[in-house]
């Protein structure tokens, strides 16, 4: 995952990702990936989630797993702020 952010998202300086699985309203197994950043990336830069999206897509097929992932991008200054109001 962080290969392919950093190819595709170069200046988003990851701090951590969280993944889980998950079960989407369609009820097919699934991922929910929560990438926290340090500081949100640029608007030209962030619009390249969708292709981060499309990549790790690809290298789970590779694999052999067909769950779709769900992403989330997030600050750090945002995690604490939700983190804080639970």
């Amino acid at each position: 995952m962080a290969e392919i952010l950093g190819q595709t998202m170069p200046s988003a300086e990851v701090a951590r990702v969280n993944a889980r699985p998950m079960i989407d309203s369609d009820g097919e197994k699934s991922l929910s990936i929560t990438v926290i950043v340090r500081e949100r990336p640029n608007g030209e830069e962030a619009v390249r989630l969708v292709e981060v999206v499309d990549k790790f897509r690809t290298w789970l097929l590779s694999y052999d797993d067909d769950r779709f992932p769900y992403f989330r991008l997030r600050s750090e200054s945002e995690e604490r702020e939700i983190q804080e109001a639970s």
